[in-house]
């Protein structure tokens, strides 16, 4: 020590250990006194106190992420999900309106954990939260699906377990529930693939539902749609192609409309086809092979 004399130790922090029928009594006291009594209290505060929320799930998500064995990683996602499943308990009734800042943050880390050694447990888990929220609130999916087919899609598989799993979160989504998800028609088209076929059929009826939606102007803003989405370029860039060389006229068309432009950069802009060489230019000239 600093004086000659022995260094004295403080000593460990006992952890507080506390029985479950306390804990559950402390939770029923403050539903009793909260402001609203009659909403059950994690759906109060995923709707007023997100940030409160979404700091228990991010402490229970880093847990996942740190436990170096498996069995630890599937304990800490089982905590994880289990209070999922307590938000979104009540969903089906009426009266009560889940967070959508709640349903998109935990379908990310879902999505985040999918591709990871806990596959299979997380997309059950997955197919089971976003099937309680589609029965009774699909517009908090909605906007979330240009995410979760481009993480999944390429999960998807035949021969393994997780991989048929991952076929039927798709099935639900663009087959289900495809008429009651708009987004469905601004997706980028899917493989051309056997196991992807009923979904196919679903995306065509809801792209091309109008017949304006079948020109080659509209081909190319739904690649440039799409690719505001963030979403991969392979197979929406492999069926403009083909648009492309079916309707030649119409191509002539469109740039026979860029040569007419007067020169300026703002008119140029406003050509689609000046829009599409840009983002193949961005596109070629990014990190990515």
């Amino acid at each position: 020590s600093l004086f000659g004399g022995e260094l004295l130790e403080l000593p460990e922090c006992t952890k507080l250990m506390f029985p479950t029928r306390l804990i559950l009594g402390g939770i029923q006291y403050i539903q009793e006194n909260s402001p609203n009594s009659d909403v059950p209290l994690w759906i109060y505060l995923s709707q007023e106190k997100p940030r409160l929320i979404q700091k228990v799930l991010l402490k229970l998500y880093t847990k996942v992420q740190k436990a170096k064995l498996m069995e630890f990683k599937l304990l800490f996602l089982h905590h994880f999900v289990t209070l999922c499943d307590m938000l979104v308990a009540v969903v089906a009734k009426p009266q009560y309106h889940l967070s959508r800042y709640t349903v998109c943050w935990t379908t990310r880390v879902l999505l985040h954990l999918a591709p990871g050694d806990m596959g299979m447990a997380t997309v059950c888990y997955l197919h089971r939260f976003l099937s309680t929220v589609l029965s009774s609130h699909p517009q908090l999916v909605d906007s979330l699906l240009p995410l979760i087919t481009t993480t999944l899609v390429p999960l998807a598989s035949h021969t393994s377990p997780v991989g048929k799993k991952v076929l039927e979160v798709l099935e639900l989504l663009l087959v289900t529930h495809a008429n009651t998800l708009v987004t469905v028609a601004t997706l980028e088209p899917l493989p051309n693939d056997p196991m992807f076929a009923a979904m196919s059929e679903k995306y065509q009826q809801q792209r091309y539902a109008t017949s304006q939606s079948t020109s080659l102007h509209a081909e190319i803003q739904h690649v440039l749609n799409t690719s505001q989405h963030g979403t991969a370029y392979h197979e929406g860039l492999s069926h403009l192609r083909r648009k492309l060389s079916e309707n030649k006229v119409e191509l002539a068309g469109l740039y026979k409309e860029l040569q007419n432009s007067r020169g300026f950069s703002e008119d140029c802009e406003q050509s689609i086809l000046h829009q599409l060489i840009s983002m193949l230019i961005q596109i070629t000239s990014g990190s990515d092979p």
